[in-house]
């Protein structure tokens, strides 16, 4: 049977695949609907541990031919794809709410117009490593938990809160009432390695500008203070998600250090 390829903004937003991301779905016990597994494959080890786990859980599992699994998936499905419930969005609250649970002062990254999913994907990993709270995202003009997103993150979508406002500037306006020091992320600015040693000591909401576009101008204004990266190099800039680990290992460095 020919299975024909799935365009992108056909892909079912539920499906998650890749052996890590279907792993670190499974382990977080979120319901999964069914799992495909391509022919021949069920009796590798990493594949056979995922099948169980899955039927340990309930889940129906499906042999499928390897070209279902290439028209559904656009990438590197390495062989199983699940179909799972959306990973809900979190409030700001839920953010506050895990950093208190781990006794931790609130760090926080919003994204302002980033709009290409791999990059929140990546960005979801540096988070999960670095130990940030949570992220921040507009409803609009704003990549979300896309399955794009989900697999790019390599599993750190099922650990780090995503949570949605309406408006960005009015959610950095309300975090500065709660006491959140707002760092904007902006080319040329006085760069992060002589930021005042003491800033990180604060609850922090690091802002990153969207790919090409950087911080809006109003979103700027709303900054406590604007920071930037030293540029070496003929280019001049970096792409969202390595500026976004850079400042915040960065921040992280320092947090560590005081």
């Amino acid at each position: 049977m020919e299975y024909k390829k799935h365009p992108p903004e056909h892909i079912p937003e539920n499906i998650v695949f890749g052996r890590n991301a279907v792993r670190e779905t499974l382990k977080t016990r979120r319901p999964v609907e069914k799992m495909l597994v391509a022919d021949g494959l069920r009796g590798e080890t990493t594949v056979r541990v995922l099948v169980a786990t899955a039927i340990d859980q309930g889940v129906d599992v499906q042999t499928v031919p390897r070209a279902k699994l290439d028209a559904l998936c656009q990438g590197n499905h390495q062989g199983v794809a699940i179909f799972a419930t959306m990973i809900p969005y979190k409030t700001v609250d839920d953010l506050f709410a895990i950093a208190a649970q781990r006794e931790e002062t609130p760090w926080f990254l919003a994204l302002d117009g980033l709009e290409d999913p791999h990059n929140l994907g990546a960005l979801l990993r540096v988070c999960d490593c670095a130990g940030v709270h949570g992220i921040i995202i507009p409803k609009r003009r704003a990549a979300g938990l896309t399955p794009a997103a989900v697999r790019t993150s390599s599993g750190a979508a099922e650990y780090v809160p995503v949570a949605q406002v309406a408006n960005l500037h009015q959610a950095l306006l309300k975090l500065k009432v709660q006491g959140i020091t707002v760092i904007g992320a902006q080319m040329g600015k006085t760069s992060i390695y002589d930021a005042d040693p003491s800033l990180v000591k604060n609850p922090l909401c690091v802002v990153l500008g969207g790919e090409g576009k950087g911080l809006a101008h109003l979103t700027a204004k709303t900054c406590d203070i604007l920071l930037g990266l030293p540029m070496k190099g003929k280019t001049g800039s970096l792409n969202a998600a390595t500026a976004g680990a850079a400042f915040l290992y960065e921040i992280l460095r320092q947090k560590e250090s005081v």
